[in-house]
């Protein structure tokens, strides 16, 4: 397919997806002016600097400097290449994808031959488990888990069977051998002789990316076994830390409640989810990561963390409270009665004592103050030390001095501390909590940005010269049809003014988008991102006039330099300055001369 259908394909998926209500699916965000702002999900802030243009539809964040149009906004967000990301908002805008690939742009087949494979093993085990004998153990243990045929149906619940070949006798009639060995499901026998089913009599719950693909599956052994929940491996579709189980069903309820609570299992969440506690995820068999937390980030500021009462479970929550509090979230702990997770707790006494307890759960603060003071004597002055030493590297985290305030007499009083020893303690917390900003939040924002220190220099001149050619049909009218190739010579903006010459000689309107895909991926389209959205007004006809004359002045006082240089260079040496270089810089001074 030519070049420019292409174009128009584009064009037509970009028409059909609202910026804003695209970005707001991830991103809380308020109405700013002519923008929308919020919070970047791609680099930790407390402050908004992540902005929508609705006109223009555009993202930029003026705090890692990443910014772009729809397609680039998912490719960010999903981790998702060019291609996918297409095929991602086309389904979703009803738009049928044109039978062609583009030979420049990358795709990525071991993706989606991974992506059918698991497709087609959860409705296998789906089948399975409606099959009046073969799952019909399965079917009983989810009904005494309590777990309806909705819920059930919702999850995508499958159950794996009993043998060593089941999954693999189905899929090798469909896919090679090669891509199954690969997928994650299968397991090479020790001498290499062959490989046989991962998940065996197991009840199996798909794990969906938020962009809706199967990447994974928990198994949760139906009989007798170990070890009792068994996951995939990671994969070139699935990583564990990027994901949160159950996110694709409970985003919408997360964003309308504006919290989350984050539980440790698949049945946990299961049993959430049918008692009617929509907004809920679960983590995926490993402790909460910075990169679940950013997912999270996008859908909710509000976290209840309700993980099991057990050693290891309180040690999870400690760091997650931890980890959540860095990336500006309001936290609370929820740890239920006699000591139950939230699915055994809701069996035995109901979802609305869980919703009573959820409602009454305390803030973080309160949780790590009584975790501090669990074991330890309180009668001997040293444990109260001790206990003081442990809780206030997390109280120096609170951002708010309001905030740390109203936690002073607290401590004190449980500790029996005077309050004036407990501020006292904290100021000397607060000096070494802010010494220095931690490597590990440089470095997520420089991954995040495409910062500034690699981005290209851009004179004033130049930029202005885009925003007016970008935003004026006069300009572009009256300066284009005269620049010429050698204007562009040394220029960091060329790429984007040969795309903009471009489209005006096929007479496009060349917006912001549109223009995105006449340029090659990297520092052009970021460049063109971060000029559009600066906020001096727009340029005229008359400023793009002067800008370019100015670039072309600037670029014959450097030629003229060179030239001089070159003269200096000849004369230096006692030889004779060759007629050509003298005339050329009698040449250049006169062309700058008219430029001034």
């Amino acid at each position: 397919m030519a070049v420019q259908a292409y174009r128009d394909f584009l064009g037509r998926v970009r028409d059909a997806t609202d910026m804003v209500r695209l970005v707001a699916e991830y991103v809380p965000l308020r109405k700013a002016g002519r923008r929308h702002s919020g919070l970047c999900p791609f680099h930790p802030e407390k402050s908004p600097s992540f902005s929508v243009d609705e006109e223009k539809q555009l993202f930029y964040c003026f705090g890692c400097q990443t910014g772009g149009d729809v397609f680039k906004f998912v490719m960010l967000i999903e981790k998702l290449e060019f291609q996918p990301a297409v095929r991602m908002l086309a389904d979703r805008a009803g738009i049928e994808v044109p039978a062609f690939q583009r030979t420049d742009i990358p795709v990525d087949p071991e993706r989606d031959a991974l992506l059918a494979i698991y497709r087609e093993a959860a409705s296998f085990y789906r089948k399975l488990l409606r099959h009046p004998e073969r799952g019909k153990r399965a079917r009983q243990y989810l009904k005494e888990r309590g777990l309806g045929p909705a819920t059930v149906e919702a999850l995508g619940i499958g159950c794996s069977p009993a043998s060593w070949d089941g999954l693999r006798s189905h899929l090798q009639a469909k896919f090679p051998a090669r891509q199954l060995v690969s997928s994650g499901l299968f397991v090479n026998r020790e001498d290499g002789s062959s490989w046989y089913d991962r998940f065996r009599d197991r009840l199996m719950f798909p794990i969906v990316s938020v962009a809706g693909g199967i990447v994974g599956f928990g198994g949760r052994m139906i009989g007798q076994g170990e070890p009792k929940y068994l996951n995939s491996p990671e994969t070139p579709i699935y990583t564990k830390g990027e994901n949160l189980y159950g996110l694709n069903l409970s985003r919408d309820a997360i964003r309308k409640a504006g919290e989350a609570v984050v539980v440790e299992g698949y049945l946990d969440f299961a049993t959430l989810y049918e008692a009617g506690f929509c907004n809920c995820v679960a983590t995926l068999g490993t402790a909460f990561t910075t990169s679940q937390a950013r997912l999270l980030s996008r859908y909710a500021n509000r976290v209840t963390v309700n993980y099991d009462p057990d050693t290891a479970g309180l040690s999870a929550a400690r760091r997650s409270v931890d980890l959540l509090l860095s990336r500006g979230f309001t936290v609370r702990v929820l740890q239920l009665d006699e000591g139950l997770d939230p699915d055994g707790f809701i069996r035995r006494k109901g979802a609305e004592a869980y919703g009573a307890s959820l409602a009454a759960a305390p803030g973080y603060m309160d949780f790590l103050l009584a975790d501090c003071m669990r074991g330890k004597d309180l009668n001997d002055p040293a444990a109260r030390v001790q206990a003081l030493n442990d809780v206030l590297p997390h109280m120096a985290q609170l951002e708010n001095p309001a905030e740390r305030s109203g936690y002073y007499s607290r401590i004190a009083e449980a500790l029996g501390i005077e309050d004036d020893v407990v501020l006292e303690q904290l100021k000397k917390a607060l000096k070494v909590g802010k010494r220095a900003l931690p490597a590990s939040a440089m470095s997520s924002s420089a991954r995040a940005g495409g910062a500034l220190a690699g981005a290209a220099v851009v004179s004033d001149a130049e930029w202005r010269l885009v925003r007016s050619l970008v935003e004026s049909e006069e300009a572009r009218h009256d300066v284009l049809p005269g620049m010429s190739e050698e204007d562009l010579v040394g220029l960091a903006t060329a790429e984007i003014l040969r795309a903009l010459g471009e489209m005006h000689r096929e007479e496009r309107e060349p917006t912001a988008p549109a223009l995105l895909d006449r340029l090659p991926d990297g520092e052009p389209r970021d460049l063109l991102t971060r000029i559009v959205f600066r906020p001096e007004p727009p340029g005229s006809a008359s400023e793009a006039a002067t800008c370019l004359a100015a670039l072309r002045r600037d670029r014959l006082v450097a030629d003229r330099r060179r030239v001089q240089k070159e003269i200096d260079a000849a004369k230096a040496k006692g030889a004779t300055v060759p007629d050509e270089l003298l005339a050329r810089k009698m040449q250049l001074s006169r062309r700058i001369d008219d430029l001034s």
